[in-house]
């Protein structure tokens, strides 16, 4: 599996749906946020898997500037259509000789922004704990000052 080789007919390769690829770029800032989870404040990427976002297809024939290749796209959970088509060359994330190594790449990739986000949320929990706790008890308090006849012995 590698992004330095040149594309061979019979190559799979791990395409970048359409939707997500910015021409304008090059694939390393196309495929940055994933290091979020596909979250940023102008998109959430991340509530699509990553089978819709990343295809799999088999490489069938190499032109200069594009690629025909054939294969599954996944929309949604539960609509799976055949593809057979052209595609820009800059798509194409990685190559492999099998679906199966690509399909483990698609998943490392995808998890590692997911493991970063469950990290910094874990983290920024454990930093607001202490300062929710501190209004939640001054906003009880004010509670119990506006409504005093509710709260008679309570302490």
């Amino acid at each position: 599996m590698s992004k330095i080789r040149s594309i061979e007919v019979g190559d799979y390769a791990l395409v970048l749906d359409e939707a997500y690829h910015d021409t304008r770029e090059d694939m390393g800032s196309n495929i940055r946020w994933l290091a979020s989870c596909g979250y940023s404040h102008s998109s959430t990427w991340n509530r699509s898997r990553p089978e819709e976002i990343m295809h799999i297809l088999r490489v069938t024939k190499v032109m200069p500037k594009t690629i025909l290749a054939e294969g599954e796209i996944h929309h949604g959970f539960r609509r799976v259509e055949p593809f057979s088509g052209r595609l820009y060359r800059d798509s194409v994330i990685a190559l492999a000789d099998t679906a199966e190594e690509l399909a483990s790449l698609r998943e490392t990739i995808s998890s590692i922004g997911e493991r970063a986000d469950e990290e910094i949320r874990v983290r920024a929990e454990k930093l607001v704990q202490p300062i929710e706790e501190r209004f939640r008890k001054k906003a009880l308090k004010e509670l119990q000052k506006a409504l005093p006849h509710l709260y008679e012995g309570v302490e």
